[in-house]
């Protein structure tokens, strides 16, 4: 049996609506010619709450994958498209509450198996998917483990998630709470999961992540190709399924003692080169790190310029500039506050440092602080004699 496994179309997702529905159309269009079932795992809408534009979009979709003749029939209603999908952790509602992957299941567009077991049969080949919706990553080792998931004799078994997993997370992300590979309960012939927006594998083809259709986080990770995958059940092989999407770049820049002029010269070259190379509207995310020139501080750097290129591409520039100098600061106030100086201490202690960055030599900062309230024009004096 081939499966087709999709994640995190984000339908809905408001930074780039049109490009979930567009993109996670095609996932689906390319899943209904090239399977004989499809695996939804998790964040299928980005809301636990869209709008009735968006459900009404999700459907139009749904309506065309439900005109196939399916030949894989779902045990317990043969008439039943076959997509098995669970909530993610968009969709994730308190108890009591309808989820949307609840309301399709409803509406019989798909078999909701969060902690309920579908089976799946194709000539004779049956196949059993169980799931976990999501949730949050601090509950998931308990709640794993307290549903007991287990095989099924005699039946492909399939495990569907929605979490972070400890392996596949970046250095210096928190991990040790997360769910771990060994976590996973055993005897499963796949582990499936969403909410991990690259396509990744693991446990020698066991394990697959299939990624997201849609950027959403704007992280480096969702640079590469997005699609889905095929699972071919007899051969237990597996492979990815591009699909056209929006060309997304991340780029940081780094300087060291810039001015304003420089950073915004380099910026604008990178915008406009990645603007050539795109053949439609592309994502443009820059990082800017690295440190100004002495006597600017971040909110020197208007970045103004953005507004230009409004109509070319969707551009976020996340301005980092001096991060490491505001660490020193906090980390200094951090040192006054356990010293227990008072809010005055604190105020000069910082003006003393930017007097040394500037150059300027001046009495005790606290004292030259009460001057600059009774005799401000006698201090400018005394700075402008130092210029002189």
């Amino acid at each position: 049996m081939k499966i087709a496994i999709i994640g995190d179309t984000h339908f809905g997702y408001k930074r780039f609506q049109e490009d979930s529905f567009s993109q996670g159309a095609e996932a689906f269009l390319s899943a209904y010619d090239k399977s004989d079932m499809i695996i939804l795992a998790g964040d299928i809408f980005d809301s636990r709450i869209p709008s009735m534009e968006t459900i009404g979009e999700s459907v139009s979709i749904l309506e065309k994958i439900k005109q196939k003749d399916w030949k894989v029939k779902y045990e317990k209603d043969p008439n039943k498209i076959p997509i098995a999908a669970i909530h993610g952790t968009h969709e994730r509602r308190t108890k009591g509450c309808l989820n949307p992957i609840q309301l399709l299941a409803k509406m019989n567009y798909l078999i909701d198996v969060d902690n309920n077991p579908a089976i799946f049969e194709l000539d004779g080949e049956k196949i059993c998917v169980q799931g976990m919706g999501g949730v949050p990553d601090e509950f998931a080792k308990n709640t794993l483990k307290s549903l007991e998931f287990k095989p099924k004799e005699n039946m492909f078994n399939i495990l569907v998630l929605h979490q972070s997993i400890q392996e596949f997370m970046y250095i210096g992300e928190k991990t040790s709470s997360l769910i771990s590979l060994i976590d996973f309960p055993k005897g499963f012939d796949l582990y499936i999961n969403g909410h991990i927006h690259e396509y990744k594998t693991g446990l020698n083809g066991k394990f697959i992540i299939p990624g997201s259709t849609v950027v959403t986080q704007l992280k480096p990770n969702e640079q590469g190709e997005k699609g889905y995958v095929i699972y071919d059940t007899k051969d237990k092989t597996h492979k990815f399924v591009n699909i056209n999407t929006r060309n997304f770049k991340f780029k940081e820049i780094k300087f060291n003692e810039a001015n304003t002029t420089d950073i915004e010269d380099i910026c604008r070259k990178t915008i406009e080169e990645i603007i050539q190379q795109s053949e439609e509207k592309p994502i443009i995310k820059l990082n800017l790190k690295g440190s100004l020139k002495k006597g600017l501080e971040t909110r020197d750097l208007g970045l103004s310029f953005q507004k230009e290129y409004k109509d070319t591409c969707f551009l976020f520039i996340s301005n980092e500039l001096n991060s490491e100098n505001l660490k020193q600061k906090i980390e200094k106030i951090r040192e006054l506050r356990e010293q227990k100086k008072s809010i005055k201490d604190f105020g000069a202690a910082i003006f003393g440092e930017k007097l040394q960055n500037a150059g300027i030599e001046l009495n005790d900062p606290s004292v030259v602080l009460d001057e600059l309230i009774d005799k401000p024009e006698q201090v400018i004096e005394r700075i402008k004699n130092q210029d002189d």
